[in-house]
């Protein structure tokens, strides 16, 4: 795995851990977008950006 791939894998446990049922299944595609956020496409479909918030929490959108 290179960095990126690592630090997209630390986004999809947070996100993850944050519903009691995940249905997004698991990681598809990982990019960065203009910004630098990560964004992955999981192989439900949907995909999100994410980064790492000033107390050091994962967000998404």
């Amino acid at each position: 795995m290179n960095n990126l791939e690592i630090t997209a894998y630390k986004a999809f446990v947070a996100h993850r851990k944050a519903f009691d049922t995940w249905e997004n299944g698991n990681i598809d595609k990982v990019w960065l977008d203009d910004n630098k956020n990560i964004c992955i496409k999981y192989t439900s479909g949907k995909w999100w950006h994410y980064s790492v918030s000033q107390s050091g929490d994962w967000m998404w959108w």
